[in-house]
């Protein structure tokens, strides 16, 4: 059995768990859908308007900014609850925490609703080889669909990618590769021993120790949990 259709099967379990035990707040509501300009070349929405907010920040890898404070956030890119944080949320703790360098955002992708969702999170694994990962996933997040119903496929990240710079043979080979399978694992490990079943799920970690920020919180909650960690 290959890494990839491990994966895929323990995303369908995962899915059927969910609804059994309503682990996650991303069950159903509002689809969270973005909205924004195109970029010319791109029928995808958010794309200038991402561009604009994360112009000047440096990014490596799966982290934006650069501090020795980390908001961690564990997402998976159906989760309705998590397109909204990016467009109400990340943007405030952007321009409060991360441009003045005061933390950095870590992005750790995880499949949970289905096999859709591994997609995305293998796509958001492989931007990070050309340090994109935020880039495609807050593009991705402007064009959320329904959850499983087929939106979040293979062209639309190849897509996404493209229209956020990324080398698209280069991010085709990452894509398909064991490395990223292997590192969607760790994530999801990573996700649970930090005490996560639903999305998104934030963990704030500094010199100072670390607190858990859960789905809903407002950027006021953020400032009190970098201040505690510092």
């Amino acid at each position: 059995m290959s890494k990839r259709w491990i994966v895929r099967t323990v995303a369908a379990a995962a899915v059927v768990m969910a609804a059994l035990i309503v682990v996650s707040a991303c069950s159903g509501g509002d689809d969270g859908s973005g909205t924004g300009t195109s970029a010319e070349g791109t029928s995808l929405a958010g794309v200038a308007e991402v561009s604009e907010r994360l112009a000047g920040i440096p990014q490596s890898g799966n982290v934006l900014g650069d501090s020795e404070v980390q908001i961690i956030e564990y997402g998976d890119l159906q989760c309705p609850f998590c397109a909204r944080a990016s467009a109400e949320v990340n943007p405030a703790l952007i321009e409060e925490f991360v441009r003045p360098g005061d933390a950095e955002l870590v992005f750790r992708s995880v499949a949970f609703l289905g096999g859709d969702s591994e997609t995305g999170a293998l796509a958001a694994q492989a931007a990070a080889r050309q340090d994109g990962t935020w880039r495609v996933v807050e593009v991705l997040y402007a064009n959320q669909g329904e959850e499983n119903s087929g939106w979040l496929d293979e062209d639309i990240v190849r897509e996404a990618a493209a229209a956020s710079g990324l080398d698209l043979a280069q991010f085709d080979e990452d894509f398909q590769s064991d490395d990223v399978v292997d590192e969607l694992f760790e994530n999801d490990r990573q996700w649970k021993a930090d005490g996560g079943s639903g999305t998104p799920y934030y963990v704030v970690r500094g010199p100072g120790g670390e607190r858990v920020v859960e789905a809903g919180a407002t950027p006021a909650d953020f400032r009190a949990a970098v201040e505690e960690v510092s």
